[in-house]
C-alpha cells in the first residue's frame, strides 16, 4: 500500500514537471481580443416593436488587423436585423457589409450568429474620433473614441 501510493506520487510529480502550461496553449492570452474590448462602444435601441444592440469597435489602434491604417476603421456589431444601415456623412464614409465568418467579424466583443457585422471607413482624424450612423432611417448614433 505505501509503496503504490509514492509510485502514484512520483508519477504526479513526473507528469505535473513535464507539462508547461504556457507551451500547451489552453492559457495563451488573445491580445486581440482585449484591445478590442478596450476600444468598443456599446449603445442599446428599445422601441415597443423592435430592440437593437450596436457595439462599435474602433480598430485602428487594434495590432495585427489587415486594414487600411491610412483610414479610420469601425467594426459594427448590430444585434437584430436592421432594414437600413448607412453613415450620417455619406460623403467621404464607405460602409461593408461583412459575413458573421469574416476575420474582422470574429474580434468583436460580442459575436453571435444572429448579428449583423458592418465595416465603416472614413477619412483619418487628428484628435477625436466620431463614427455617425443611421440605422432603420431613424435612428441616429454617435461613437466617439479617442485616440
Amino acid at each position: 500500500m505505501r509503496v503504490k501510493n509514492i509510485v502514484l506520487l512520483l508519477v504526479m510529480i513526473l507528469f505535473s514537471a513535464c507539462v508547461d502550461k504556457y507551451k500547451v496553449g489552453f492559457f495563451k492570452e488573445d491580445k486581440t481580443e482585449q484591445q478590442a474590448l478596450k476600444y468598443s462602444v456599446k449603445k442599446e435601441i428599445f422601441t415597443l416593436s423592435k430592440r437593437y444592440l450596436v457595439v462599435a469597435t474602433y480598430l485602428n489602434p487594434i495590432q495585427n488587423l489587415d486594414i487600411d491604417r491610412g483610414k479610420d476603421n469601425f467594426l459594427f456589431n448590430v444585434f437584430s436585423n436592421p432594414d437600413t444601415f448607412k453613415a450620417q456623412d455619406s460623403n467621404n464614409t464607405n460602409i461593408n457589409a461583412l459575413n458573421s465568418s469574416h476575420n474582422l467579424s470574429k474580434i468583436s466583443p460580442i459575436h453571435s450568429k444572429w448579428s449583423k457585422y458592418f465595416l465603416l471607413t472614413q477619412p483619418l482624424s487628428d484628435e477625436e474620433v466620431e463614427a455617425k450612423i443611421i440605422l432603420n432611417d431613424t435612428y441616429k448614433l454617435n461613437f466617439k473614441f479617442k485616440k
